[in-house]
């Protein structure tokens, strides 16, 4: 298949017994269908003729090099609790995974993950990539969660993008700074906090004590 126009997603086809054709959308070939006058479909799809000789507004075709996959989404960041040195990150895979040179539909390869320090003078970023399979999502708007360790104690802000089969990138999607910090405490506001007797956090960020109540083992009381 070679793209016929990218900005409408139309891909021609050759088959035995006809010339080049284009349908609007995307789908595999076996899912294509011939109708009683001969023209191909896709569900309620019409296919158009289309050929070399009869250029379609002036463009021509050219080969594909691939579509990109969507962005990832409900990124989440946070302090590891149960990893030393580590965040939590959290996101959905992408509603598309793009397409593949021959314009087919792709799937997801791999989920590229970097965390940059805010001070990057001191600390250096750290990339890893996720087999899908890895980070525990293999299929359309599920959910991934990933240990990502290896990190200093101190803040980062997190991008995650999903690679396609075609090796193409979608977009980086950013998170907030995050503070990482040691087994036992919590990063609350930029701050390290001992979630055990911290009567302003008791147990997670934010929860307060009632007045006179104290903290204890995560618990007011």
């Amino acid at each position: 298949m070679k793209l016929c126009r990218a900005n409408q997603e139309c891909y021609s086809f050759n088959y035995n017994k006809l010339t080049k054709w284009c349908y609007l959308g995307i789908t595999d070939e076996s899912d294509l269908k011939q109708t009683s006058n001969g023209k191909w479909t896709v569900g309620y799809r019409k296919c158009v003729e289309h050929s070399d000789s009869n250029t379609w507004g002036g463009e021509q075709y050219s080969s594909g090099s691939g579509g990109a996959p969507g962005p990832v989404t409900d990124l989440s960041v946070f302090d590891s609790s149960s990893t030393s040195n580590a965040l939590t990150i959290s996101f959905t895979t992408p509603a598309t995974a793009g397409t593949n040179s021959d314009g087919a539909p792709s799937t997801i390869n791999t989920y590229k993950i970097t965390c940059t320090p805010i001070d990057t003078a001191t600390t250096r970023s750290v990339t890893k990539n996720y087999s899908p399979e890895q980070a525990s999502c293999t299929a359309p708007d599920t959910s991934c969660t990933v240990q990502f360790g290896g990190l200093s104690l101190v803040d980062y802000t997190c991008s995650v993008r999903a690679i396609n089969e075609a090796l193409v990138q979608g977009p980086a999607v950013v998170s907030d700074p995050v503070k990482v910090c040691g087994l036992g405490l919590l990063s609350c506001s930029g701050s390290c906090i001992d979630g055990q007797t911290d009567p302003n956090n008791c147990g997670a960020c934010g929860n307060v004590c009632p007045g006179g109540q104290t903290c204890n083992v995560g618990t007011c009381a």
